[in-house]
């Protein structure tokens, strides 16, 4: 069967690669002929990560499904041959698919602002309007600001063939308002679950000089996730906080840290917060701090944090190549997705505070501080609950592709 994937910004993020690079191995186990159209908004990238067995990168269009910034005229001029051509092979691809899936994530919610939402759905509603099959494969949504977004979202996923949720808060919110197209939802986990490490990563580990006899913290900074703290000062605030913490886990918890950029997008890139984090240490912290930041792939980062004895994640992929490793890791949350799955992996609300903080909250040093030392300090009985879980989670994210098998047939 051809399979064509949407949702996909780019491997940049290393989350995204995360998700794809899970999906198609998931998929390749039940469909050993599958063959796949991937739409993405960084071709060229992807395209060289991914190779070409049997993948098909197409571009997507930047004017297709949102409003010009540009006079008519003047964008009409410079963009309306590129623009035709994406959407003819958009179209193509569409047509010449059996099955339509979006990839998963978070990408369904309000935190993204309805132009981004509406993008996401047009890919959707054409695929419909084609007669393909559609299927939501391990997804956060919502929970939506505005009656505009959930009603926009709901007339596309009442017509999908399958929904599968990540965690039980979207489960729970999904079942809620489709009513009686709930059917076809079911409750999974992030199919990053089954991403594997890398192997053979001596050579990465030992280029980045760790310190030897100190325990590592891996650290994922979001450059984004300000955007979701209210305050004037809250680039200056989220900064403040991270210089704390980093110089707290060298200095009073004796362990040396592994920055992660997980995200290396234009827009959005991980490494260049973290290069003022690293300018901003005193030299007696920043001799204990190493940075991950070459262009290494999604496998490579979870064998680096897989390897280290705690994690403190702004990037829920990172947070989540650090529990599917069986490392204790503090959850920096802004949205459903920290708390749904976290819970999921916990067991409980109790136990999920004590590993989840908003980022309100974490930039504020004093409360940062204390939740992580809250973290350190039970490790131990975390990484015991963390190993017991991983069939369950493993099962869980294997689920969704039995679930997509079921709707294939």
């Amino acid at each position: 069967m051809k399979y064509f994937f949407t949702g996909i910004t780019g491997l940049r993020n290393r989350g995204v690669e995360a998700l794809v690079v899970s999906a198609l191995e998931g998929i390749r186990a039940i469909d050993v002929g599958a063959e796949f159209l991937l739409l993405t908004d960084d071709p060229a990238y992807d395209r060289r990560v991914l190779g070409s067995d049997g993948i098909q990168i197409v571009a997507n269009s930047d004017g297709f499904f949102t409003p010009t910034r540009f006079g008519t005229r003047q964008w009409l001029r410079a963009h309306i041959g590129d623009r035709a051509r994406k959407e003819r092979a958009i179209q193509h691809a569409i047509r010449s698919a059996d099955l339509v899936l979006v990839s998963g994530g978070d990408i369904f919610g309000s935190e993204y602002g309805l132009p981004g939402l509406r993008r996401q759905l047009a890919i959707l509603d054409l695929a419909l309007s084609f007669g393909k099959k559609v299927v939501f494969l391990g997804h956060s949504i919502g929970p939506f600001k505005t009656s505009e977004e959930l009603e926009a979202w709901a007339a596309v996923a009442a017509r999908a063939s399958l929904i599968t949720l990540r965690e039980s808060l979207s489960y729970e919110y999904v079942r809620k308002h489709l009513g009686a197209a709930s059917a076809r939802v079911e409750h999974t986990a992030d199919v990053a679950f089954m991403l594997k490490p890398a192997e053979d990563c001596q050579a990465l580990i030992k280029s980045l000089g760790l310190p030897s006899g100190r325990p590592v913290v891996a650290c994922s900074i979001s450059a984004g996730i300000v955007n979701f703290v209210s305050g004037e000062a809250k680039a200056e605030q989220h900064l403040a906080s991270w210089l704390t913490c980093i110089a707290h886990v060298v200095e009073k918890l004796g362990a040396a840290v592994l920055l992660v950029p997980h995200v290396q997008e234009s827009w959005h890139d991980d490494r260049l917060i973290m290069t003022r984090i690293l300018r901003g240490l005193p030299p007696a912290v920043a001799e204990f701090v190493r940075f991950a930041g070459g262009d290494l792939r999604a496998g490579e980062y979870k064998a680096l944090i897989g390897r280290c004895d705690f994690v403190i994640a702004e990037r829920m992929h990172a947070a989540i190549a650090g529990l599917s490793s069986g490392v204790p890791t503090v959850v920096v949350g802004y949205s459903v997705k920290g708390r749904g799955i976290l819970r999921d992996v916990m067991g409980d609300d109790s136990a999920t505070d004590e590993l989840l903080l908003g980022v309100t909250e974490f930039c504020q040093p004093d409360r940062a501080v204390a939740h992580v030392n809250s973290g350190w300090e039970k490790r131990a009985a975390t990484r015991t609950l963390l190993l017991a879980a991983q069939p369950r989670l493993a099962a869980a994210a294997r689920k969704n592709f039995t679930m997509l098998l079921e709707a294939i047939r």
